[in-house]
């Protein structure tokens, strides 16, 4: 895989591809204030028609879930205290933070259950972002050492970008994360492929944060001396595929990812007949084949859409997530 050629393309694009003020482009932009703020409405988190985040009244900061229409308040059960942040969303999972006298904590709420989630011997953590069955945020010592973690429901799996001495994970999209992290020379942003961190700076930024993935786009905010500015960054077709090989490995090994065979051989070889399917995609898309990785990839989508004829290669709960990866690909490459 020739990931590093392609991760700094990306760090080319962030240093040399950016020209806000050359887009002349109309946006409507439409306010979001809880009804029930007195001080604030922040968002943080969209998936489909709903949103996420928290607004300020007197008695403290809330959750809030907003689907277009209804606004609905997230207190969790567990706090004394007014104080839970709602930050991500995926489906009907909402993944945020509240505060009780031992400090603050992640939760999981699935609309029903508030489920706390507490990184290993340490005294505060924050979940931020969702994606299937994973879960990225940050967590923070008595020695006020910050540091990202993955959990996938059973393994809480540290993140330290290289020489950092603090680091923030904020959002998750198949195999790929972003976030921040300072180091030395400041406050950069970050994408992490579980192999490799690349860093993520904006032209002339003092600081550069990463908060959110989807698809092939990061969003996230930057500093400079004309103040803060959000940005957007399309990554390559080949860091794409690359996130979704990973994936693909991450939730095979996990077992959220299993074969359709009716026997334990013959799954096991539509799960690998469908990795080679991807690595065969990944082979068009570097070669400049455009035509043919999407229809390479369209044969992989029919693989794992839940739909028949024909029969799908995987089944889990990660397929459709996959299949959902695949179609970002494909609307990136333009394809039909």
């Amino acid at each position: 895989m020739k990931r590093m050629l392609y991760l700094l393309s990306i760090v080319v694009l962030l240093l040399f591809g950016f020209s806000f003020a050359a887009y002349a482009a109309n946006y409507t932009f439409t306010p979001l204030d809880d009804p029930n703020a007195t001080n604030g409405t922040q968002a943080y988190g969209i998936y489909g028609g709903n949103i996420v985040g928290f607004y300020t009244d007197p008695e403290g900061s809330h959750g809030f879930l907003y689907d277009g229409t209804t606004w609905t308040p997230l207190d969790s059960p567990d706090t004394p205290y007014t104080v839970t942040l709602a930050y991500g969303i995926y489906g009907g999972n909402i993944v945020g933070s509240y505060t009780d006298p031992e400090g603050s904590h992640g939760f999981l709420y699935d609309g029903t259950t508030w489920t706390p989630l507490d990184f290993p011997f340490e005294a505060h953590t924050q979940a931020y972002g969702i994606y299937g069955g994973n879960i990225v945020g940050h967590y923070r010592n008595g020695g006020m050492v910050n540091g990202g973690f993955l959990y996938d429901g059973t393994t809480w799996t540290p993140l330290n970008a290289p020489s950092a001495t603090a680091t923030y994970a904020n959002g998750i999209y198949g195999g790929n994360i972003v976030g921040s992290y300072i180091d030395a020379t400041g406050h950069h942003g970050f994408l992490y492929d579980g192999t490799t961190w690349t860093p993520l700076n904006a032209p002339s930024a003092t600081a550069t944060y990463a908060n959110g993935i989807y698809g092939g786009n990061i969003v996230g905010s930057y500093t400079d001396a004309t103040g803060d500015h959000g940005f957007l960054v399309t990554l390559p077709s080949e860091e794409q595929i690359g996130g979704i090989q990973g994936f693909f490995d991450q939730e095979v090994q996990s077992g959220d990812l299993v074969g359709t065979g009716p026997t334990t051989k013959s799954a096991e070889g539509q799960v690998n007949a469908l990795g080679n399917m991807l690595e065969r995609a990944e082979s068009l898309i570097e070669s400049g084949s455009t035509e043919e990785a999407c229809n390479q990839l369209n044969a992989i989508y029919k693989k794992t859409d839940g739909k028949t004829p024909p029969p799908d290669f995987v089944e889990g709960p990660a397929a459709t997530q996959l299949a959902e990866q695949i179609l970002a690909l494909m609307d990136s490459l333009g394809c039909e």
